[in-house]
């Protein structure tokens, strides 16, 4: 999804296209859902908020079909590109095999997409969305506020682990 946002943000597909996209994603979100209860992941709670706030902002996106509107959901979902250096960093922790060099360069990239695509991306849209003075500012806030809360986590449990490369 983070392809379909960046074609969007740069023009090089159109809004009709994209609306496509968000329907997918919203597709991904609710079988990402089932996972996450699936696998019972112990902060389950949070990410089935999450997911849903998601499905909830694509869905009424799509219905007031508005361009600035558009632009941001474009942005952040623009912030999947960090997914996979968390995926991967998750399979690595979770096998024991994170005493390498692989690991620790996924893990400082995560940490900077993390950073960059989903934290200050996200004071982006809060910013531009006061200037709107749109009903999106307090979703967009929740968001904000659980990847800074999610980046901390990271930055802790990679400071925990005694990594000799």
């Amino acid at each position: 999804m983070a392809v379909s946002s960046y074609n969007y943000l740069t023009n090089k597909i159109t809004i009709n296209f994209y609306m496509e996209f968000l329907l997918l994603s919203a597709g991904y979100c609710i079988y990402d859902i089932n996972n996450v209860i699936r696998i019972n992941l112990k902060n389950k709670k949070e990410l089935i908020f999450h997911h849903i706030l998601l499905i909830l902002c694509i869905l009424c996106t799509i219905y007031e079909n508005n361009e600035n509107i558009f632009h941001l959901l474009g942005v952040n979902i623009f912030s999947e590109i960090s997914t996979t250096f968390l995926n991967v960093s998750i399979y690595l922790y979770e096998t024991n095999r994170y005493n390498n060099i692989f690991f620790k360069v996924n893990a400082f990239l995560l940490v900077v997409t993390y950073l960059f695509f989903r934290v200050l991306s996200g004071f982006y849209c809060i910013l531009f969305l006061i200037k709107l003075r749109t009903k999106y500012l307090i979703p967009q806030i929740i968001m904000t506020s659980m990847n800074i809360n999610w980046l901390s986590k990271l930055i802790l449990k990679y400071k925990s682990l005694k990594i000799k490369v």
